[in-house]
């Protein structure tokens, strides 16, 4: 059979063709050419002419796909004889766009699933205990509970008072960085903005993984955002036929992330076409921007494209769904209380591979436990699928 892997985002496709060892992932807009135009005869814009035509088609992640872009991926399929394969956790965090999808789907009890619900090393504790827990909404921790608290090898649960946290962020953060590089770290939090928000504590995870230097080139951006080569940054627009420093037309997706690695302004080029140097880097700077390496390659991201830029050692918890990182600190804060509930935690907790940090107040991260995900979407999906399955079979 030939077949296709896909997920609905760039870490989420990466994730995929990490565990899929010698074949690559992609993500359905990539695979699809979704919200991509192309010429046609006339030099008028059209859909992308992109078609599925394998015999199977497997969908990872698929609790993140909404309806619209499910029903775009449907529209590609060729093979009137292909099988299609979702694969989800219903318990993670629901699509930001309209829909429940994958929900809808189960619920109709239109097709045949699959459930795995037996977890085999929830023995040894720690994180798969602390997640099978989460996702049933029980308690591991007394609400008045303040001070460390260690389960099974890999996780450690710290309660402070509020005004701690921050620091409790950059103290685990400096003890991780002794077993993992920066990359392999990912603090999660619910805001971006705040003390504890993505891009304050972006700031304060720079300056210690790689802060200013004079043999750094660096750009900023807006009043407090600083892009320095040396960074780890994710992208967060799909951004369709950029050019790499070869002159190779890629297409990089949203959550697709990478290390800086130059930033070329017009001084540059003018010194190079001056001195006819040639830096085995940049090329002979034909391009203007901040370089990245991605997995593809490296690409040059114009200046007036650094929005679509964002650093990524600490990254909303929404925004890291589909990835996942080998050491973890999740920040459980009063601030955010009444916005989490545990289909977040459940989706943080399960970031982590291999050590995992939650920073606390017992009593909020209680509080979030009690509370799960509305999963309520009105788009008649799953009424549709069970009214079409009684007439498909009569």
């Amino acid at each position: 059979y030939t077949y296709k892997l896909l997920a609905p985002t760039g870490r989420a496709a990466k994730v995929l063709s990490q565990y899929v060892e010698g074949e690559s992932a992609h993500t359905i807009h990539k695979a699809i050419g979704y919200g991509r135009k192309d010429k046609d005869t006339t030099g008028k814009d059209e859909e992308a002419k992109r078609e599925l035509d394998e015999d199977i088609i497997v969908s990872d992640e698929s609790g993140m796909i909404d309806i619209k872009l499910e029903f775009a991926k449907l529209k590609k399929l060729t093979n009137e004889y292909s099988r299609l394969v979702f694969i989800g956790d219903s318990s993670q965090i629901p699509s930001v766009g309209a829909g429940n999808f994958l929900k809808n789907c189960v619920d109709s009890n239109v097709f045949p699933v699959t459930v795995l619900d037996q977890v085999f090393r929830q023995k040894e504790g720690g994180i798969l205990d602390i997640a099978t827990m989460t996702r049933k909404g029980e308690k591991f921790i007394a609400d008045d509970f303040m001070g460390e608290k260690l389960y099974g090898k890999d996780t450690l649960l710290h309660s402070v008072d509020q005004k701690h946290i921050e620091k409790g962020v950059i103290h685990y953060y400096e003890k991780l960085l002794k077993n993992y590089a920066p990359e392999d770290i990912m603090v999660l939090t619910y805001t971006k903005k705040g003390t504890l928000g993505t891009h304050s504590l972006n700031r304060k995870i720079q300056n210690i993984v790689n802060p200013p230097s004079s043999s750094l080139k660096e750009r900023k951006y807006g009043e407090d955002c600083t892009f320095r080569v040396g960074d780890y940054v994710m992208n967060t627009v799909n951004t369709y036929e950029i050019r790499d420093i070869e002159g190779k037309l890629l297409d990089i997706m949203n959550g697709e992330s990478g290390k800086i690695v130059d930033i070329v302004t017009e001084k540059d080029i003018e010194d190079v076409i001056k001195n006819e140097k040639y830096d085995a880097k940049i090329g002979y700077g034909h391009l203007i921007g901040v370089y990245i390496q991605f997995d593809e390659g490296i690409v040059a991201i114009p200046f007036e494209m650094l929005g679509n830029l964002i650093h990524a050692w600490v990254l909303t918890i929404h925004k890291s769904q589909g990835g996942n990182t080998k050491a973890g600190i999740l920040v459980v804060d009063k601030s955010h209380k009444f916005n989490l509930n545990a289909n977040i935690i459940y989706t943080g907790v399960t970031r982590c591979k291999e050590r995992l940090v939650i920073l606390c107040q017992a009593e909020s991260l209680n509080f979030a436990l009690r509370k799960f995900e509305n999963m309520s979407r009105r788009t008649f999906l799953e009424e549709l699928l069970i009214n079409e399955s009684k007439n498909y079979n009569e």
